[in-house]
């Protein structure tokens, strides 16, 4: 969400010059932002490439991957080493943190998750994410799991923690419905 964005490419800039070796995958929630979101990623000295008009196999240093469609995005937590779920930054109640953690990866988030707020809830609990308070916050964070690794893959015991948790919650739902109903 806006201005996440902007800030998200200028904590790239930094951990590029930092670590030089990352890549950046950009997926704005609402995908008929991709041509505004183009433009500032031009702005800021990127080149932006849509996921839609992808026709090489690889990017080129100054390449940022642009998801401008809906239904790619759990591709994508598959394959990345770190995930930051905007939404949380902005003040726009947050996003889905369950899905890069069902995939095992270190999922970040900002401190505005009023739309998820259970789920943030559970997440915290066992550690299953790194809730940060704001931009410079969210660089500290990403520099700890560039450079741990340990610490960064300890996200994937925790994460089969989270949903260790709560497996069978259908069947309970379910077995307190149809109690319900038998009365």
């Amino acid at each position: 969400h806006e201005p996440e964005e902007s800030l998200i490419l200028d904590l790239y800039k930094e951990l590029e010059e930092e670590f030089g070796n990352v890549r950046l995958i950009l997926a704005p929630r609402h995908p008929q932002r991709a041509r505004a979101i183009s433009s500032l990623i031009t702005a800021k000295s990127y080149h932006p490439v849509m996921l839609s008009g992808l026709y090489k196999p690889q990017l080129e240093e100054k390449d940022i991957l642009l998801i401008d469609s809906v239904g790619k995005l759990l591709y994508f937590y598959a394959i990345c080493d770190i995930c930051f779920v905007g939404g949380s930054l902005a003040d726009c109640g947050g996003h889905n943190i369950l899905e890069p953690i069902y995939f095992l990866k270190p999922t970040i988030f900002g401190p505005s998750m009023g739309n998820f707020r259970d789920i943030e809830s559970t997440v915290r609990e066992k550690s299953g994410g790194i809730k940060v308070s704001n931009p410079q916050d969210l660089k500290t964070q990403i520099v700890l799991l560039i450079k741990h690794p340990a610490y960064r893959d300890s996200f994937k015991r925790k994460s089969n923690e989270v949903f260790a948790s709560n497996r069978n919650s259908v069947e309970k739902n379910l077995q307190i419905i149809l109690e319900a109903i038998s009365q």
